[in-house]
């Protein structure tokens, strides 16, 4: 299909979109031309969203490149009479440390619609991005092109060494690669800062030494390094960067400490124009393996860049969906084994959008990445503590109901204090809410998490630990912490074996020791049932008893 025809077919809001993005990437990487043709870019797709006004503004603190620092206020694009109160404002981090802002000012005679507001935030990211690019590409031409600790090429002379490659016409024979160390920030609590310098020196040479002549290095900052090897060598560069020790002294002598790393991967499949086309693929794959526990590489596909988009325009809907009471807590009961009763419920979210329900998998995820899951799990919470409230009320007893909360409240020094403030305000007794908290992969949160669930169960909430035997050191949990309830992670179950069984055993009988109660998660099989049974296992959840229940069918299962 023709390039022209195909535009036409496509929705009006989506072919000014495009023709936008493609005017911006069709400007030089500089930033004065951006800046002088930025309006032209704009000219079409801000009317058709009837935004009158875009302005940007730049907030960053001094650094080695601008010792002053910059903080300016520059009009990007102006059409007619605005409305001045009451802009849409879009923030984002600058790579030094600062924040530009891009402020929309709609039409007066225009009111704002949701449509205009996701597009709006569609063009702010644009303009992030290309706007982004061409600052930092003038900073870096304004830069020496060697990194000052590390001795390596910056990345200056990396788009340097690349655009002389693309002008040859070999780029297609690279693949690039965007990494970063696994946990460089505890090699530093290990050494002072000028030792940790010189750690990353020591490293940096090491890869360096993996790099051929006609290959090119750098590294972005901190502990992150972009490369583009050759094709033929690229599978031998990747498995060598994956074996690299460093030595370290410390106060017992010197350690020789494995630096593991996590991976974008790109094997460049087309020409390039320009050499920082290559950052966005390499980008995306490494944030995706940043998100993924157990790979240490992963390679870029189109469909991520989709999926990126998905998330951002789920990320944008929910605060929105969240104001109109889009999302419910369900509730799964939970069935005490020795004699089959309800004994209690999880309170899981669904957003119910046009008569569907989406299930957590499809929107939980993404809320994860921004922190914005916090707020679905208080949505949850108060859920639970106003239907509780409302059966003291009716005189009848509750049964426990337990909430998820996300590992980004280990983060929050208000956490403890907002729950109890939560159920306060229903006037619900702590001992008819259990926080469940999922078991941590991290050393720093495991500690965190260990204060918090004290915290909590001082205060008279029951407390319990999700996905128990997938996380950091499930026996040390057992041992260092006071909680009421373990939940053996579903895939014990769903992977039985004779040593998995042992395991099963051997886990309920020692927590049952130790006073703790447990629920198995995902019994969905009459066998399943029977075996927790003669391991005696407290509590079982899952479909073989009930999914999830609207609140309402809950409640009629309950006290019936």
């Amino acid at each position: 299909m023709e390039h022209g025809i195909y535009y036409q077919k496509l929705p009006e809001a989506e072919r000014l979109f495009l023709a936008y993005v493609e005017k911006l990437a069709a400007l030089p990487v500089r930033l004065e031309v951006v800046l002088e043709h930025v309006s032209e870019a704009l000219a079409e797709i801000c009317p058709y969203l009837h935004i009158g006004k875009v302005e940007g503004i730049m907030d960053t603190p001094p650094n080695r490149l601008v010792p002053d620092g910059i903080t300016s206020r520059r009009l990007l694009f102006s059409d007619g009479i605005v409305d001045v109160f009451n802009p849409i404002s879009i923030t984002y981090d600058t790579e030094e440390g600062g924040k530009i802002t891009y402020e929309f000012y709609w039409s007066n005679s225009n009111p704002i619609t949701e449509e205009g507001r996701f597009w709006t935030g569609c063009v702010a990211e644009m303009l992030y991005l290309y706007m982004g690019r061409a600052r930092i590409s003038s900073m870096l031409h304004s830069s020496m092109g060697t990194d000052p600790i590390t001795g390596l090429p910056n990345m200056g002379a990396f788009f340097s060494q690349v655009e002389r490659i693309i002008e040859a016409g070999r780029i297609m024979d690279y693949v690039a690669a965007y990494f970063n160390i696994r946990n460089f920030k505890y090699i530093n609590k290990l050494v002072s800062f000028q030792d940790g310098n010189s750690v990353m020196r020591q490293y940096a040479g090491k890869v360096r030494a993996l790099i051929g002549h006609d290959e090119v290095i750098a590294r972005l900052g901190g502990d992150n390094y972009v490369v583009l090897v050759r094709k033929d060598r690229s599978e031998d560069f990747l498995n060598k960067l994956e074996k690299i020790h460093v030595d370290v002294a410390t106060t017992s002598g010197v350690r020789s400490v494995p630096l593991s790393v996590r991976v974008g991967i790109y094997e460049v499949d087309r020409p390039l124009h320009v050499a920082d086309e290559i950052m966005t693929p390499i980008s995306i794959a490494q944030q995706v393996c940043r998100e993924n526990v157990t790979a240490s590489r992963i390679y870029y596909t189109p469909e991520m860049a989709k999926r990126v988009f998905h998330e951002k325009k789920v990320s944008m809907d929910f605060t929105k969906a969240l104001a109109e009471g889009q999302f419910h807590a369900y509730y799964q009961p939970k069935i005490r084994l020795s004699d089959g009763s309800l004994c209690g419920a999880e309170a899981l979210a669904r957003w119910e959008l046009k008569g569907e329900v989406i299930l957590p998998g499809k929107f939980v995820p993404m809320l994860e990445k921004d922190g914005t899951v916090r707020q679905l799990d208080f949505e949850m919470l108060r859920q639970t503590c106003e239907m509780i409230s409302k059966w003291i009320e009716a005189g009848k007893e509750p049964v426990p109901i337990s909430v998820n909360m996300s590992r980004w409240h280990l983060k929050d020094e208000n956490f403890v204090e907002t729950i109890r403030e939560i159920a306060a305000s229903y006037q619900v007794p702590p001992k008819w809410i259990e926080i469940e908290v999922t078991e941590t992969v991290d050393f720093e949160e495991y500690h965190v998490m260990l204060d918090v669930l004290q915290r909590l169960k001082d205060l008279g909430f029951s407390t319990s630990i999700d996905d128990f035997g997938s996380g950091y050191s499930s026996l040390t949990l057992l041992h260092r912490i006071d909680v009421d309830v373990i939940k053996l992670d579903q895939s014990f179950l769903w992977e039985q074996s004779a040593k998995g069984n042992i395991l099963i055993r051997n886990v309920i009988r020692m927590a049952k020791e130790l006073g703790i109660a447990v629920l198995a998660e995902g019994v969905e099989t009459v066998e399943h049932r029977d075996f927790l049974m003669a391991c005696n296992c407290d509590m079982a959840q899952g479909f073989l008893y009930a999914m999830p229940l609207r609140k309402e069918e809950f409640e009629r299962r309950a006290f019936s």
